[in-house]
């Protein structure tokens, strides 16, 4: 029996996290900046070809930093975007903007 094979195959799909980071002192404030922050990047990628299906949100990972450090009340978050697709050849072009 021979080892692996030595042929090369392309992905047939690709997902892709999208994070970013947003601080401030008051949380309404903090979840406007979310989702104007998340409108930003599906419009990003809606220019570079991907389906608005393709792109979905989990919710944001929000942590407290003022039990963490000073007196300072920020409030730190990690919205999360999701790209999924099955066109990875192409959107790999993509991604290399």
């Amino acid at each position: 029996m021979k080892g692996l094979s030595s042929a090369k195959y392309l992905p047939t799909s690709g997902i892709w996290p999208v994070t970013f980071t947003l601080l401030d002192n008051d949380l309404s404030k903090l979840l406007e900046q979310i989702q104007k922050s998340r409108t930003i990047v599906q419009n990003f990628l809606l220019a570079q070809g991907f389906d608005a299906s393709e792109i979905s949100n989990a919710p944001p990972q929000l942590t407290d930093l003022a039990d963490n450090e000073s007196d300072d009340e920020k409030r730190r978050s990690r919205p999360i975007g999701i790209v999924r697709t099955s066109r990875s050849s192409s959107a790999r072009k993509r991604c290399r903007r």
